[in-house]
């Protein structure tokens, strides 16, 4: 089954919970509404706290930066503090900065300590 039908199958379902809790009564629809919304929320949020494979870290690091000082630039050639800048604006950052190409990529200035640059402004 491909992804196109999964999401059918996931809307028709959908659709059948939320025509049974109207069916029950107002509060018991407004009680699903709000949890299917939470839990919406809540996938949505891990998906983004997933790292990026390498594969998906090399594809990404070809698109190129469309705003600000580094205009037009591959991300691969963007510097890795303006990237860590960046990341609280944009869920694929946040997997990008949790791959391991971009952690190797980051390693390469490290402190004396050992930590490197995004471990020190992100705590991780």
């Amino acid at each position: 089954m491909n992804e196109e039908d999964e999401q059918a199958i996931g809307e028709r379902w959908a659709a059948d919970c939320m025509q049974y809790a109207v069916m029950r009564n107002a509060a018991f629809a407004a009680g699903v509404r709000n949890y299917m919304r939470r839990a919406i929320a809540v996938a949505e949020d891990d998906a983004a706290l997933v790292p990026m494979t390498d594969t998906e870290a090399a594809a990404f690091e070809q698109q190129t930066i469309t705003f600000g000082r580094y205009n037009g630039q591959a991300w691969s050639r963007i510097p890795t503090d303006y990237v860590i800048w960046l990341v609280n604006r944009s869920a694929p950052l946040q997997r990008y900065i949790q791959s391991a190409r971009f952690k190797r990529r980051d390693a390469n200035i490290s402190s004396d300590d050992g930590s490197t640059r995004h471990q020190r402004h992100l705590d991780l």
